[in-house]
């Protein structure tokens, strides 16, 4: 159960942020790599969990 929560608002984000700062060459501001990569990953994972629990 712990290890849910930490992959979903820890590591998954911090990997899809330095993700696409590599791939992006720099272009991307990093407030909203953060913003986007940590509510993608806390909020809509866990909606997509609950939806497929929900069946």
């Amino acid at each position: 159960m712990y290890l849910v929560v930490v992959l979903l608002m820890g590591v998954l984000p911090v990997v899809s942020i330095v993700a696409e700062a590599a791939l992006s060459h720099g272009g991307a501001d990093l407030t909203l790599l953060i913003g986007k990569w940590f509510v993608v990953w806390s909020v809509g994972s866990r909606s997509s969990g609950s939806g497929i629990r929900g069946l």
